[in-house]
């Protein structure tokens, strides 16, 4: 991605406006996103040491519950650190950036790249917390009925599998403000240093 490319994105602030079902919902997840001090320092330490400066791209959809629970908090970073830009691309209007990971390799959204300020990539963070991965799998095993809906066509199980998919968000949204905010702050330090 050249920095053109990058400018082209859209900021925090006009990534909400765009949204429609979900803008509610991470509003309000927005609203209750808070960077501990410490990592607020930490996060202005690493990016001293990376020149000062750094933008970070994120490849997204709106319909994404991985997303929806950790841009608050990226959002949050990015308004409190100084030097740190903050651009994000919806997939579907960004076909070439989406097809540049799923070619390295990444089918998860979303996906967080990180630019010094020679605009050369220095890092990933890819999707969620580790943390949050073993409270996704425990999710799972409590709804085994959702392989069958995921292929069903019966019009009836789409909407079945559409109510499952709004209650994970709902349990994600209390996993994230409940500790797992601090698990992707932590984990993009580590990504910046």
């Amino acid at each position: 991605m050249t920095r053109e490319h990058y400018l082209t994105g859209l900021p925090w602030t006009a990534y909400l406006a765009q949204m429609k079902k979900n803008r509610d919902h991470i509003a309000a997840l927005y609203a209750d996103a808070a960077v501990s001090p410490q990592r607020l320092a930490e996060m202005s330490d690493a990016v001293t040491k990376q020149g000062g400066a750094i933008s970070i791209s994120v490849l997204t959809e709106n319909w994404c519950g991985d997303s929806i629970s950790v841009l608050p908090i990226i959002a949050r970073l990015y308004e409190a650190v100084q030097g740190v830009d903050l651009r994000i691309f919806l997939g579907k209007d960004h076909p070439g950036v989406k097809e540049r990971y799923n070619s390295d390799g990444f089918e998860s959204i979303p996906i967080l790249s990180f630019y010094d300020d020679t605009w050369n990539e220095f890092g990933r963070w890819v999707e969620r917390p580790e943390s949050a991965n073993l409270r996704v799998d425990d999710w799972a095993k409590r709804h085994p009925e959702l392989a069958e809906l995921k292929v069903s066509g019966d019009p009836e199980k789409k909407l079945e599998l559409r109510a499952l998919y709004d209650g994970l968000l709902l349990e994600m949204a209390e996993w994230y403000r409940g500790g797992l905010w601090d698990d992707v702050v932590r984990e993009i330090i580590e990504v910046v240093r």
